[in-house]
């Protein structure tokens, strides 16, 4: 059984970081998928950081982020 985490996001750069990490480290998760509904804050930067991680080290599949920028 496959199990997929999705995150709803919105403003969260102070911890979406550590959330997508604690999924990672605990593989609580085979996908994570993250929904961003226009941040103005660096939420989606960070998440994007986070994709590039986890093609380097890869132990959890962060194939989609999905947001719309306003």
């Amino acid at each position: 059984m496959r199990v997929l985490a999705g995150i709803p996001a919105h403003n969260n750069a102070r911890c979406i970081g550590s959330l997508v990490l604690m999924i990672e480290m605990g593989k609580y998760a085979d996908e994570i998928i993250i929904v961003d509904d226009g941040s103005v804050d660096d939420t989606v930067e960070i998440v994007e950081e986070c994709v590039t991680s986890a093609k380097e080290t890869n132990p959890v599949n962060i194939t989609r982020m999905i947001y719309r920028r306003f």
